[in-house]
């Protein structure tokens, strides 16, 4: 069997989860949603091709050009769904940019120092 990977949902190390089942792993962070949970290991390393990480000191959600593309230029306001992390966690949070006449500003609409983002994932088509 290869290595086993990070928590898909956290990035926190897996550990070996100890009682009657000595063949699952689960994420060794307490604060991950899914901290306790067994997997099998063949599942802990299975999951879908992931984005990398894009800084937000490098690039944010919605551009200014995306935004003037898409509402009034002076007033207005769009939002943006996406994956973001502190570095320690990740969770789902939204990107707000807003114009009101004189001021066009972001912000993040969610709990946390942001310091990267990666979009959201594509649906599946073939599911019901």
């Amino acid at each position: 069997m290869s290595e086993l990977k990070p928590c898909p949902f956290c990035g926190a190390e897996h550990k070996n989860l100890m009682g009657y089942d000595y063949h699952k792993v689960g994420c060794s962070n307490i604060d991950c949603k899914i901290y306790g949970i067994a997997f099998e290991k063949d599942a802990w390393n299975a999951r879908a091709p992931q984005s990398e990480w894009i800084s937000v000191d490098d690039e944010l959600p919605i551009s200014i050009d995306d935004f003037h593309n898409f509402t009034n230029p002076i007033i207005g306001s769009l939002t943006k769904k996406v994956i973001v992390t502190d570095g320690k966690t990740s969770w789902e949070a939204e990107f707000y940019f807003w114009a009101d006449n004189k001021v066009t500003g972001y912000d993040w609409i969610c709990l946390g120092n942001v310091v990267a983002w990666q979009p959201l994932p594509t649906p599946p088509k073939d599911l019901k």
